[in-house]
């Protein structure tokens, strides 16, 4: 849960977005697999339009998946960097007497 709170605090519109695309990809795999499926069952008739369909989900799946991946791997070094960052200055703004007491390795 800290997890999510600090992804949305640190920017909180590419983790939608993120989520937006990724559930976009999982609904046209669902799609894709409803698409096979209608297709197998309907072998001697098949729909009209069922090839294009297949077309359409196909690159929807591949379009969303990518788009939420790249989202992410753009949003880890960010995050990675805020944290170091935030670390950083709590360690200065700590008095000198408290950092000598507790020494390096608990920093």
């Amino acid at each position: 849960m800290k997890l999510i709170r600090l992804l949305c605090q640190q920017s909180g519109s590419i983790v939608i977005l993120a989520a937006i695309t990724s559930l976009l990809g999982g609904g046209s795999s669902a799609g894709l697999i409803a698409t096979i499926n209608l297709a197998l069952q309907n072998l001697e008739n098949p729909p009209s339009g069922l090839l294009g369909a297949f077309f359409a989900l196909c690159g929807t799946l591949l379009l969303g998946t990518v788009t939420s991946l790249i989202l992410m791997n753009r949003l880890s070094p960010a995050i990675i960097f805020n944290l170091r960052m935030d670390l950083s200055q709590r360690i200065l703004a700590c008095p000198l007497r408290h950092l000598e007491t507790v020494g390096t390795p608990k920093l």
